[in-house]
């Protein structure tokens, strides 16, 4: 009740933020008693460096998983970059999809505020992220007069701290409300550094699911078009 351990959220099959707080919004309207696990929940996004999170941003009202449309557009870049390469109408079957992101800097418009961005060092390909930690505004959420479904997001949700590229930093943005006005967990080390690496393996999780769909998009679109 005091707030001592913290409950993490973290997808990353799909942890775009503005899919993430649809979902949780959606959740939400037909479930908001979650009691104190509510007053602990950490909601752990990410988004591509540099766009930055927009509560305004019309990804929010629509149905678009921004997840799904940001395999496809690298796909998409991928398969397209290789027939220019090749001087042909259609990919070689030697081609090694991937081959596009060892460039020294890849950038994939993917929708007006979202732009992916890979760069390349020695072997390894690095998309860069940045991570977005919101928290439930409980004193809504939990008020049964409240829609939750008609509300803005920034009346639901509140960004607690960001980790930013490069550095991974941690920035507190809004102090976060433990129950009983608690202090929050012994130990929030993982809050206050990259933890042992944590924080790029969060990254990595979110990169490696991402271009496992993209390259599945890309097969498909080397051979049907």
């Amino acid at each position: 009740m005091a707030g001592r351990v913290a409950v993490i959220h973290f997808d990353p099959s799909d942890a775009i933020a503005y899919d993430v707080l649809r979902s949780w919004r959606l959740e939400l309207s037909t479930s908001r008693d979650l009691g104190a696990a509510g007053q602990c929940l950490l909601i752990v996004t990410t988004l591509p460096y540099g766009t930055g999170f927009n509560v305004s941003s019309p990804l929010l009202q629509s149905r678009t998983m921004v997840s799904l449309a940001s395999a496809v557009a690298l796909a998409v870049s991928m398969v397209k970059t290789i027939i220019v390469e090749a001087n042909a109408t259609s990919p070689p079957l030697t081609a090694n999809l991937f081959a596009p992101l060892l460039s020294n800097h890849v950038r994939v418009p993917v929708a007006p505020s979202v732009e992916l961005h890979f760069s390349r060092s020695d072997d390894d390909v690095t998309e860069w992220n940045d991570i977005y930690v919101f928290q439930l505004l409980t004193e809504n959420v939990y008020d049964e007069s409240f829609s939750i479904t008609d509300a803005a997001f920034d009346d639901v949700f509140e960004i607690a701290s960001v980790i930013l590229t490069p550095g991974g930093h941690v920035t507190e943005v809004a102090p976060f409300r433990w129950p009983a006005n608690g202090s929050g967990p012994y130990v929030d080390t993982c809050f206050q550094t990259n933890c042992l690496g944590n924080v790029n393996t969060i990254k990595g999780l979110v990169v490696a699911l991402e271009l496992v769909v993209a390259s599945i998009m890309a097969t498909i679109i080397a051979i049907f078009f």
